[in-house]
């Protein structure tokens, strides 16, 4: 078996819309995410480097048609969201999943694997990820996606602020699927969290009781240290422990797949050796051309007269002809690997040797050739592989995902102090080993080997955890602050900023909620700084609804003629807000003259009506670009509060015109046909609260008759009983 490389990125790209997504992640890089992941997600054109302007205008009307949300771990918040989707932080606890949702027309695409949402995570790194797309009207997969949901519902509960575009997918997503439904149908792997119940035990109940385990592997770039003070096996609480005595029986072997961080791309001791000084060693091979130059590793176990005994980088006993190995000894191409080190828990390793198990440990080189460039890409991918033998048959249980192996992610609840993890299990015939889902790994001697536990550093806690939550709302050009009773360590004096203006300073965190009236998110900026303790901690914003958030502040407080054309189609958003920002440049009154003439009439306004039409009627619009075309700063809903206010104003339009054009854009959404999906129950209520408002606004505009017989024959026509 070999798992296809790919990158990531190429995974969440595709020609059709997706309609709402949400990422998990424990470290996060905003600046990754905004100029790499959310181009690739939402088809953004313009360069955030050489564009930026044009980028966040773009990224902003893209967020308004497709919900996106990033829920993170609160100790890694670098600096950097520059746009408004929601940033959920989870505090007090770690928060561990990497999980990408994306919801498409007919399915929705499913990844859990090991990479953060970072450079590292998505390209840096080797990874490992599982991804699956998954029909909503498949009851086996829509199982799955429930179970999805259900998760990502109760890390809804843990967040620090739980923002608003959460919620509206998790809607999305429970409109697609329907009721939950039993299916008669093995699904084809299993989603696993530590919410529900400890993973390894979600894991181990996958096998049969009366299988008997052979083979244990477990790849991982951090092991437990738990247990480190065990005497014996029988004080072991550990992972590996678990697995290796999972079912009653002999023994099973057990690979460790380990990162080799300091693995060289060349190894060259100061003075040749000779073969014989190199026995029980591990050899580097350069083999190919200097254009074609690939690298192998091989253990040199014996030498003899004419030939070599070695063990490949797989394990495998081999002879070789002894002057082959003694040629590329000479030409520098074959060395002896120096001071191999790793990070292992090599006293728990111990102690399950003494139980009876054989360990074999694997190392990933993190230095490396790939097509014969040097790379750098750690190891950073958690697996673990479960080979069994039941009823004449060999199995392989597979388990991919976020847990490292450690206690805290595999053998502990989150609600009993363990992380939040994410993992997907799965079931192949065979027998399958570590070397089979990663063939860079190679086989090394345990004698040759030094194994070191790792020590982490301590971290500050992060006291952004005293902000509960920041709300922006749009509309009411607000910033709502609302304060935590309390937080992870003293705060001390503070200064709140944003875009380097100072919002409040203090000596002590105040209580309760601090507004902030005349509040607008300023360029390319959609966080707060609290600065204490001479450290700064960065706050995400949310806003309230994004439909309200102009997507340039150019295109705020239009007037009439200028949302006509807008919504016409007559004059495009960048063009306008271009005109609006050039002063001394070609004046708008010209353009607007230019596409109305003195003044716009009927069929300027009918125009715009029946565009909106075509647009409301789009099968594959979501549910938020839907709300879009009616409520928003440029939509429907804004033409017609202006035509409000310019109601028997001088230059303005009369109460009969007003009624008029209104009856019109009422006449025209109760004709517009919704197209039968999961989405067109909310588009109705959607639709139906908009022209509610619409007609009682019509209501009291209505004309009268009187003396005007032929005001009967247009309120007939609009279905108006008089």
């Amino acid at each position: 078996m070999k798992l296809k490389p790919a990158r990531p990125l190429e995974r969440l790209a595709r020609d059709e819309a997706c309609h709402g997504a949400v990422f998990c992640t424990y470290s996060f890089d905003p600046s990754f995410f905004d100029e790499q992941v959310l181009p690739a997600l939402l088809h953004l054109h313009s360069d955030p480097a050489e564009q930026a302007l044009r980028f966040r205008d773009e990224a902003i009307q893209a967020l308004q048609r497709t919900p996106v949300t990033c829920i993170v771990d609160g100790g890694c918040g670098p600096a950097g969201q520059r746009l408004p989707y929601d940033r959920l932080e989870v505090h007090g606890r770690v928060f561990h999943p990497k999980l990408v949702l994306l919801l498409f027309g007919k399915f929705a695409r499913l990844q859990v694997g090991s990479g953060n949402l970072t450079p590292g995570g998505y390209g840096g790194n080797t990874e490992l990820f599982f991804v699956r797309d998954l029909h909503y009207e498949a009851p086996e997969e829509a199982t799955i996606l429930h179970e999805v949901n259900e998760f990502l519902g109760q890390v809804a509960t843990i967040v620090q602020s739980r923002g608003t575009q959460l919620d509206r997918i998790r809607e999305d997503l429970t409109r697609r699927l329907g009721p939950k439904q039993q299916s008669s149908d093995r699904p084809a792997f299993v989603f696993l969290h530590s919410m529900r119940a400890p993973i390894l035990d979600q894991f181990l109940d996958l096998v049969p009781r009366e299988a008997r385990v052979t083979r244990v592997g477990v790849m991982a770039p951090f092991f437990e240290a738990d247990d480190a003070d065990a005497m014996s096996i029988d004080e072991l609480r550990s992972v590996l422990k678990s697995l290796t005595t999972a079912r009653p029986g002999d023994p099973p072997r057990l690979d460790i797949g380990l990162l080799w961080d300091d693995a060289p791309n060349a190894s060259t001791p100061p003075t040749p050796l000779s073969l014989t000084q190199g026995c029980n060693q591990l050899w580097r091979i350069h083999r190919g051309s200097d254009e074609e130059v690939t690298v192998d590793y091989l253990t040199l176990l014996a030498v003899t007269t004419a030939q070599v005994q070695i063990e490949d980088r797989h394990g495998e006993s081999r002879r070789r002809p002894r002057q082959e190995l003694e040629e590329a000894l000479e030409e520098g191409k074959a060395r002896p690997v120096q001071g191999l080190a790793a990070y292992a828990p090599r006293r728990i390793l111990e102690l399950i040797e003494e139980h009876g198990s054989h360990v074999h440990i694997w190392l990933h080189p993190a230095s490396r050739l790939e097509e014969g460039v040097p790379v750098h890409r750690p190891l950073h991918a958690k697996l673990i592989t479960l080979t069994v033998k039941h009823r004449r048959k060999e199995l392989t249980y597979v388990l991919v995902g976020s847990p490292n192996a450690s206690r805290r992610a595999l053998l502990q609840t989150a609600a009993d102090g363990g992380n939040v993890e994410i993992a997907a299990a799965f079931m192949l015939e065979g027998a399958l080993a570590l070397h089979d889902f990663a063939p860079e790994l190679v086989h090394g001697r345990r004698e040759t080997i030094k194994l070191t536990d790792r020590h982490f550093p301590p971290t500050m806690p992060n006291l952004a955890a005293w902000i509960e939550s920041a709300i922006h709302d749009a509309a009411e050009q607000r910033l709502d602050v609302t304060w935590a009773r309390r937080g992870p360590a003293p705060l001390g004096p503070f200064q709140l900023r944003y875009a380097k203006k100072t919002l409040l300073s203090g000596d002590r965190p105040p209580s309760g909620t601090t507004t902030v009236e005349g509040f607008t998110l300023q360029g390319s900026n959609c966080e707060l700084v609290l600065t204490a303790h001479e450290q700064e901690f960065m706050v995400p914003i949310h806003v309230l609804d994004l439909a309200m958030l102009p997507t340039n502040p150019a295109l705020v407080e239009l007037e009439l003629r200028e949302l006509l054309a807008l919504l016409g189609h007559r004059l495009g958003a960048e063009r306008l807000a271009t005109l609006k920002n050039t002063p001394g440049g070609v004046s708008m009154s010209v353009v607007l003259e230019t596409i109305f003439g003195e003044g716009f009439g009927p069929v300027d306004v009918f125009k715009a009506w029946w565009g909106l039409e075509r647009e409301l009627a789009d099968e594959t619009l979501s549910v938020a670009a839907f709300r879009l075309l009616l409520v928003s700063p440029v939509s429907a809903g804004a033409v017609w509060d202006r035509m409000l206010k310019a109601r028997d104003t001088p230059g303005g339009l009369t109460r009969d015109e007003t009624w008029f054009y209104g009856a019109e854009l009422l006449h025209v959404l109760t004709r517009t046909p919704i197209p039968e999906d999961a989405s067109a129950p909310k588009k109705r209520e959607i639709l139906d609260e908009f022209t509610s408002k619409l007609r009682a606004d019509l209501a009291e505009l209505r004309p009268g008759n009187k003396g005007r017989p032929w005001v009967k024959d247009i309120l007939k026509h609009y279905g108006v009983t008089t």
